[in-house]
């Protein structure tokens, strides 16, 4: 119920905004706020109880909560970094380079980062991974469409670039390709058929197993539906900001 009141609220303020948006953009935007909400509905009906906190591993990062193993805050080693500024990466591994500096940044540990990067800056490292990270979306979109198996990779780097302010990520043709995917009875991702490629292996062995995708309550993606939801609340900001 707070979460379809949320919906309510920001659709209410889109009334607020001191411009006339087009039919165009009013469309796109309700097109968004639907989605949204289906994602809302499907997350709120049976996983509700989620920590996000521990989701995401913030507490971690900050040196907090009851943990088998505790590490201190900023605890960051010479060669985590530099394993996180490796040339010539591609795929997950350079998304999780960049999600990376983005939690020390969250934390507060850029300092302490830029500690080992010499003459670098997190900000400057996070613009060049973010140019890299556009040009394999262009070539994932060349087709005109995301391959199936690239979803929930592409919705990755919309999602850690977009959040950045980086709005090349937030093209309205891409908006409204991504906004086609999910399952419009569910209103979460799914799988549209069986393949191992969610167990993404790099030749890095410190970096081998980049990711394993948990199939959630109808088949829904936790991994992919996470994404969805993080990158369709930033569209929702981005078009309310530029109507």
């Amino acid at each position: 119920m707070v979460m379809k009141l949320s919906i309510i609220i920001l659709y209410v303020s889109i009334t607020l905004v001191p411009a006339t948006p087009s039919t165009g953009d009013r469309s796109l935007l309700k097109w968004s706020l639907d989605v949204t909400e289906g994602l809302l509905d499907f997350f709120s009906a049976d996983y509700s109880s989620i920590n996000v906190d521990g989701l995401f591993g913030l507490r971690v990062g900050e040196g907090k909560g009851d943990f088998i193993f505790r590490i201190g805050k900023c605890n960051v080693t010479k060669n985590c970094v530099d394993m996180m500024t490796s040339k010539g990466t591609s795929g997950y591994v350079t998304t999780h380079q960049l999600l990376y500096f983005i939690v020390m940044e969250t934390v507060k540990c850029r300092e302490k980062v830029e500690e080992f990067l010499g003459d670098k800056e997190v900000t400057k490292l996070q613009k060049s991974l973010c140019t890299n990270i556009y040009k394999e979306a262009l070539r994932a979109t060349s087709g005109g469409k995301v391959m199936e198996h690239e979803k929930d990779l592409f919705l990755e780097r919309v999602l850690l670039c977009g959040t950045l302010g980086n709005e090349d990520f937030l093209k309205k043709d891409w908006i409204k390709m991504t906004l086609q995917w999910p399952d419009t009875k569910t209103g979460c991702f799914k799988r549209r058929y069986h393949s191992s490629i969610f167990t993404e292996r790099s030749e890095r062995s410190t970096m081998r197993k980049i990711l394993r995708e948990k199939t959630m309550k109808d088949g829904c993606l936790s991994h992919t539906s996470g994404l969805g939801f993080g990158s369709f609340c930033l569209y929702l900001h981005h078009l309310i900001m530029n109507l």
